[in-house]
């Protein structure tokens, strides 16, 4: 009798653990493969270098006028100016701090081609999360089209009012401080249409542009 009741218990158990077993299995295989490729995707979606579409000097004075927009930066650089790596950061700090006040960012790397993977790498890395650009046209014209004063040199920076009037051009390194300064006054009305080309001294970072 006792041997009977045995059975008859593994024969109940046994189905019931092996539901459990391949619940287990199906469960843990989902999972993993779940975690396979959402995994995989998000350091894809991670890794993806920012994309930088190509810009010409006409292309550029359209955006200073676009909706919504009361003051715009603009930022000539590559990986290649020490400077320039140095001071996107506060850039970057600025444009979130600016956003909801009708700040527009742009930046234009003057890497060669074979250098814009590098660039790319270094705004993804730099957490650059919106459009950036690169030089698509030769790069004196491309800046003396609003600088005409341009030297060359990197970094250059510039700022344009909702008029698309440059106000300020910096051609070298630039500290936060001041260029907060100069955003202030254009949205407060006090920047000035800029008459006289370059408003600072020339820094050299190095290399000139014009030089590849």
């Amino acid at each position: 009798m006792m041997n009977s009741e045995k059975n008859e218990t593994k024969s109940v158990l046994s189905p019931i653990s092996r539901l459990f077993v391949l619940t287990a299995i199906a469960f843990g295989t989902l999972s993993a493969f779940g975690n396979l490729f959402g995994g995989t995707a998000r350091s894809i979606a991670q890794a993806a270098p920012v994309t930088m579409q190509a810009l010409t000097s006409t292309e550029l004075k359209a955006k200073f006028k676009s909706k919504g927009v009361k003051v715009t930066v603009v930022n000539l650089w590559a990986t290649w100016c020490a400077p320039c790596k140095t001071e996107l950061p506060d850039f970057l700090k600025i444009k979130k701090d600016y956003a909801s006040k009708g700040l527009q960012l742009i930046l234009v790397s003057a890497d060669s081609a074979d250098e814009l993977k590098d660039a790319a790498l270094f705004l993804d890395q730099i957490g650059v999360d919106f459009p950036t650009f690169r030089l698509g046209e030769d790069p004196e014209p491309f800046v003396k089209a609003v600088e005409p004063n341009w030297s060359a040199t990197l970094p250059t920076t510039l700022v344009f009012d909702a008029e698309g009037r440059k106000v300020k051009t910096w051609v070298g390194a630039i500290d936060a401080k001041t260029l907060r300064t100069e955003i202030d006054k254009v949205l407060k009305g006090g920047g000035k249409a800029s008459k006289t080309g370059l408003s600072a001294p020339v820094i050299d970072s190095g290399r000139k542009i014009s030089s590849y």
